[in-house]
């Protein structure tokens, strides 16, 4: 909405004036979009850019080149001012907004600000929680400069490919015209042109606009990949973006061929492209609903080809298993039945009438829900999903032909072999069910913070300390730590 409300207020400044009421509104949209995430800071120099290139644009306009006449460098000055008071009228609206809408930068608004940055800089350099899952491979840092780029053909649909192709035939010939050689902006703008194309490449036509679009998408990628932390979803706002590069691609080259091919139907080319690709869009995102985030594009080979690739699940199904197991636990009569699930707080907790347990707590669980994003980052432990997917679930939820949850009932299945157990006495007291790691590259000197899930199966005489040692290929002791365990 800033981006497009922006473009809105800079389609009069020929006439040295804009839609006041569009560039308020992108100025407000530029403080929420930065309230959402800090990643919409984006929109700040990208707005410099897009005035910037206005006032390029002017300069043409006005002949304001080192042979110009001296009579239109009052233009210049004019059209400059103008255009920095504009600028400078945005910014503070988006600030105030800003200011207005966030309570601690009522109190403490340089140390807000300075807590914003310092976090995004940690989210970029510390990477992944978790282990990821991308292209085959599961990655404990940053997956690499293709994760973008893979994401996006795998997320956009064939009509908006289609489009985008239509695009580039919108914007390629604009851009190889050589401009300078003439003094007439309307006339450079359509040397060696179809002659039904020509009035596309006139700078105040739709190729302005189309460029921002891309220069759009091209800057804001190159922002989220210095992150070592990477999502698809981190790049939703490309997607408008791109979505809407791509109608302009079929609006305009897309009805100029319909119409040139079909002359009986002149009047009718346009809008019947438009149409057919809106029709095509929906038919290809529809059958999706309600899980929309299930949709992977057919050309890459749809969602059965993705789950070799793509990170499956952020929740889909997850109700779906809730309620499979609240009918299962209510025929067996079952007051408070406990679930181990990826979601305890989330999707599947939100729909399940008993308790939720993350899925390193499964020997205090009834149940078992594995999601695919599980066995492919193999979380908790390669060895627990192992244990697991050898066992026969009760059912699996899928979903476009793919298993997203498969359901296991704990309370009959045998006791895993990797289950550690120790004894001071001829009875089991403490029994090692899990552990994890911190994710991630580490680096020299740097703390790794160890967690073990114990379960005490009996009472204890005395107090015991915990010993973790690091140990190398060889054998050999590289670190060691001993202590009580921390919340003992």
């Amino acid at each position: 909405l800033a981006v497009v409300a922006l473009f809105v207020a800079l389609d009069q400044q020929e006439e040295r004036r804009w839609r006041w009421g569009a560039l308020m509104v992108s100025a407000v949209a530029t403080a929420l979009a930065v309230l959402t995430r800090s990643p919409g800071i984006f929109l700040l120099p990208f707005a410099a850019l897009v005035v910037f290139l206005q006032w390029l644009r002017s300069l043409w306009q006005d002949h304001a080149v080192p042979s110009a006449p001296v009579e239109n460098q009052g233009n210049v000055k004019r059209t400059t001012t103008f255009l920095l008071t504009c600028f400078a009228l945005w910014l503070l609206v988006a600030a105030v907004t800003f200011v207005l809408l966030w309570p601690a930068m009522w109190v403490a608004p340089v140390t807000t600000v300075r807590e914003v940055f310092s976090a995004a800089n940690d989210y970029a350099e510390a990477g992944h929680d978790d282990p990821i899952f991308f292209n085959g491979l599961i990655y404990n840092g940053d997956p690499g400069a293709a994760f973008y780029p893979v994401t996006l053909l795998w997320r956009t649909t064939p009509v908006v490919w289609l489009g985008l192709v239509l695009a580039l035939g919108l914007l390629l010939p604009a851009i190889t015209n050589r401009w300078g050689q003439t003094n007439s902006p309307a006339s450079a703008a359509t040397v060696r042109l179809p002659r039904f194309m020509r009035h596309l490449y006139k700078p105040t036509g739709v190729f302005q606009p189309s460029l921002l679009l891309v220069l759009f998408v091209i800057g804001f990628w190159l922002l989220m990949n210095l992150g070592a932390k990477k999502f698809d979803r981190y790049l939703l706002p490309v997607y408008p973006a791109l979505d809407l590069l791509a109608g302009l691609g079929v609006a305009t080259v897309g009805g100029q061929l319909a119409q040139r091919w079909l002359p009986r139907f002149k009047a009718y080319g346009q809008p019947a492209v438009i149409a057919v690709f809106v029709l095509v869009q929906a038919g290809l995102s529809l059958p999706h609903y309600p899980y929309y985030l299930t949709y992977y594009n057919p050309v890459m080979g749809g969602g059965k080809a993705a789950v070799n690739v793509m990170q499956i699940g952020r929740g889909e199904g997850a109700n779906l298993a809730a309620e499979y197991l609240n009918q299962q636990t209510a025929s067996r009569g079952q007051q408070s039945a406990t679930a181990a699930s990826a979601f305890p707080n989330g999707p599947f907790s939100y729909f399940f009438a008993g308790r939720t347990v993350p899925p390193t707590y499964w020997p205090l669980a009834d149940y078992a829900v594995l999601y695919t994003q599980d066995v492919q980052r193999q979380m908790p432990s390669a060895r627990q999903v192992a244990w697991l997917a050898a066992q026969e679930p009760l059912t699996a939820i899928t979903l476009q032909g793919i298993p997203y949850a498969r359901i296991y009932d704990l309370a009959s299945a045998p006791t895993p072999p990797f289950v550690t157990t120790w004894a001071q006495a001829e009875t089991a007291q403490i029994r090692l069910n899990a552990y994890e790691l911190t994710a991630g590259v580490v680096q020299p000197d740097e703390r790794v913070h160890t967690t073990l899930y114990l379960e005490n199966l009996a009472a204890i005489g005395e107090n015991l300390n915990v010993l973790v040692r690091l140990v190398g290929e060889d054998g050999a002791e590289i670190a060691r730590d001993e202590g009580w365990p921390w919340g003992a």
